[in-house]
């Protein structure tokens, strides 16, 4: 796979010898007119255009090699770039992501593949070329002489009108691109929320605020298209006018004695050559802005900012102690604390129990351990002394899990679910551990789903998750998720009443699978469940924003 600068080497070396290959045909029509007809050198003729069908040849080859180099120089960007867009993501800031719509985050993944399309096509062949439009005006120059001024001038009352037909597209262009980004973010968040929709009879609204975005967005669409139609117009006016100016301006010196039919011929060839890519510039001039807009796309994306200070340490491998030191998170404005002062020692390997009324504070406990919700006083400490705030986020991932009630399942097959699509062990150029088969299944069968994986069609290799036609209950995928969870051997398990949706007979594999993993790695689990926190070493309740030790033997109306 050839480096970047190997890459773009070979694309300029490509330009230079297309270009100068370019120069066959013209400078053949001028040996034609003025020297080989006036003498009948026919033997001199052959020669000539065996020549010129050789150069013609060659030209097209290295257009093509060109061709082939920059498409494969547009997908490197683009696969380089999405996966930076995406790592960004993933480290980014959940309140940062909040602030925008998802359409906003979509059409910077969209900027990408639009970037790529334009350096695939002309846009880098036309910067390629650029340069080599001023070789072929000191041609004429040479040639000509006066001759060169004519294609110069032409070119720049095209250019000055243009650039002004430019700036009332480029306003076009922005008012589309932000009606299809509301659209796009409204769209998502209907069918983020479509039960929501239908349980509130909220259908006939939403498509009418549709409609509304749709008129919008076409009337939008309607203006730049438009304008590009006027921009094409006048570009592809500009070639003709320039060919007709230079024969027609030539020609008086050619009746003057100034310049032979032949250079007049040659002089013509090569403005038509020189205003080749001067023409695709203009052409293409909204194309250049657009891809400024698309650049400044992605480096929003890329400048999310992230929960972690830049080039944080990466965290060493946990023995699973977890210490939180006078935590406090706020609440809303002017509401209640969530989490006040409170202190709190797991020990590595143990199993705790936390409990509480519904809203109490639970998950936001569990959210500052797993280092996902930073504390507004306080610390949390890893191990007595590594504070998760400090270190890489990426380090902390399969050290610390958190399994919540809301488990997701994701578009792909029950083991790749089961294993956060860990690639096979043959796979090649893909990071992360390989796959484990033998232990997905044993957790899977631990927590009773390989009878369910023999119901379906493909078992465990059978798609499930958003689009598939295989719908899994709730509890399935709670059980999924406590798999995928324990799959990565993880030092800290950290469960949110992710058995809320499961029966008596699952519910005691979960517990009797939760209850082993005790010794071998730090367990939390926040539950209601009498049954479940038995398993506990010991049980604290959180109220009122405070921790409080809690005897489960006096506990039995915690409800189940």
């Amino acid at each position: 796979m050839p480096s970047d600068m190997g890459g773009a080497a070979a694309i300029l070396l490509a330009s230079v010898g297309g270009n100068l290959l370019s120069l066959a045909l013209p400078l053949a029509i001028l040996q034609l007119y003025d020297r080989i007809i006036p003498a009948a050198a026919l033997e001199t003729l052959v020669v000539l255009l065996a020549g010129v069908t050789v150069a013609l040849i060659l030209e097209a080859l290295l257009t093509f090699v060109r061709a082939t180099l920059i498409a494969w120089a547009g997908a490197r960007h683009e696969h380089a770039v999405g996966q930076r867009m995406f790592a960004r993501l993933m480290a980014a800031d959940p309140i940062a992501l909040r602030v925008h719509g998802g359409g906003v985050h979509a059409e910077r993944f969209a900027a990408i593949s639009r970037i790529r399309e334009f350096r695939a096509g002309q846009g880098l062949a036309v910067l390629a070329d650029l340069p080599f439009a001023l070789l072929f005006l000191a041609l004429i120059l040479v040639i000509g002489g006066w001759v060169a001024v004519i294609p110069v001038a032409v070119m720049a009352v095209f250019a000055a009108v243009l650039l002004l037909h430019d700036g009332a597209q480029g306003r076009a262009q922005r008012a589309a691109e932000d009606v299809r980004v509301r659209q796009l973010s409204f769209v998502l968040e209907t069918l983020g929320r479509i039960g929501a929709v239908k349980a509130a009879g909220l259908e006939a609204p939403m498509l009418r605020r549709f409609e509304r975005l749709l008129r919008g967005a076409a009337r939008a669409d309607h203006d730049v298209a438009r304008g590009a139609v006027t921009g094409q117009v006048l570009q592809a006016s500009l070639g003709g006018t320039s060919m007709v100016a230079v024969a027609a301006g030539g020609s008086l010196g050619v009746m003057a004695g100034e310049i032979t039919l032949g250079e007049l011929a040659a002089c013509t060839l090569l403005a038509n050559r020189a205003l080749q890519p001067l023409q695709r510039v203009l052409g293409l001039w909204t194309g250049f802005r657009q891809q400024a807009q698309q650049r400044a796309h992605v480096a929003a994306g890329l400048g999310l900012p992230g929960t972690r200070p830049p080039g944080a340490p990466a965290l060493p491998r946990l023995r699973g102690a977890i210490a939180l030191d006078d935590v406090t998170v706020a609440g809303e404005r002017d509401g209640p604390v969530i989490l006040d002062r409170v202190s709190l020692s797991v020990e590595a390997g143990e199993i705790l129990g936390i409990t509480g009324a519904a809203g109490s504070g639970k998950s936001t406990l569990l959210m500052v351990m797993a280092g996902l919700r930073c504390p507004d006083l306080g610390r949390v400490r890893l191990d007595g002394r590594h504070d998760p705030w400090r270190h890489a986020e990426d380090s902390l991932l399969g050290q610390i899990v958190h399994v919540s009630a809301r488990a997701p399942v994701f578009a792909g097959t029950l083991m790749e679910n089961m294993t956060a699509f860990a690639p096979d062990p043959g796979a090649r150029g893909v990071a992360g551990p390989r796959l484990d088969r033998a232990r997905a299944l044993d957790l899977a069968e631990r927590v009773g789903l390989t009878g369910l994986a023999g119901r379906l069609p493909n078992g465990f290799n059978t798609e499930v998750g958003p689009g598939s036609v295989h719908a899994l209950p709730h509890g399935v995928a709670q059980r999924i998720a406590l798999v995928r969870a324990l799959y990565g051997a993880p030092r800290i398990v950290l469960f949110d009443a992710a058995n809320a949706a499961l029966d008596s007979g699952a519910d005691a594999m979960v517990r009797a699978l939760l209850r082993d993993q005790g010794g071998h790695r730090t367990v939390v689990i926040v539950s209601q469940r009498p049954s479940l926190l038995a398993i506990a070493g010991r049980v604290l309740t959180v109220s009122a924003g405070r921790l409080h030790a809690t005897d489960m033997s006096r506990a039995g109306g915690v409800a189940g």
